[in-house]
């Protein structure tokens, strides 16, 4: 179930990084290490857990989930140079890895061949649609999802309402990372300017 494609923050933040829309830079391989320890630390059992306390809100996933971040904090003291900022930061990160990981599992379950398709899908939409996905009305805006899915459904995704919404999870989680991605950044360029 982990990383079924490859590493879905991985995949976003080089979108973020090459997307015609976004227009930022790579980071180094140092910060993507660092910006990414907490969810490479988490195993099959962490990433469930902390999809599920997020998406679901149960009380044993969500033990299950502090556990996991409590494990990836300490994993990742060093990398993350215990600053608040950057261990919520790859947090985050790491929650919106955990979902999409989980996401892309069921799709590939109900016959999604490739997850890769999704990715290039929300790389290849404009920031407006991109940043739209992180509106609590995206879900449910018939007209916003009647304009994607067919890209998504284009893409691979099964065309089933519950694989659609899926598929629609990934997407807001990618949008989600973008904008940890520049908060990193922002963070980078403030320690450099000290």
């Amino acid at each position: 179930m982990k990383r079924v494609l490859l590493t879905a923050a991985a995949m976003a933040l080089g979108f973020c990084a090459h997307s015609a829309s976004a227009q930022l830079p790579r980071l180094g391989a140092g910060e993507e290490k660092a910006l990414l320890c907490i969810s490479d630390s988490f195993s099959a059992d962490d990433t469930a857990a902390v999809a599920q306390a997020e998406i679901r809100g149960d009380q044993t996933s969500a033990t299950a989930a502090a556990t996991a971040m409590l494990k990836g904090r300490t994993a990742c003291k060093g990398l993350l140079r215990d600053d608040q900022r950057r261990i919520e930061i790859a947090e985050n990160i790491a929650i919106a890895q955990a979902i999409i990981d989980i996401a892309v599992a069921q799709l590939a379950a109900d016959g999604m061949k490739s997850g890769g398709g999704l990715y290039a899908v929300w790389s290849g939409l404009g920031a407006e649609d991109q940043s739209y996905f992180l509106d609590e009305q995206a879900p449910s805006d018939e007209a916003f999802r009647a304009r994607i899915k067919p890209l998504l459904v284009t893409a691979g995704t099964p065309a089933d309402d519950r694989d659609v919404d899926g598929a629609m999870l990934v997407m807001q989680c990618l949008s989600n990372i973008a904008v940890y991605y520049r908060q990193w950044l922002r963070l980078d360029t403030e320690t450099r300017a000290r």
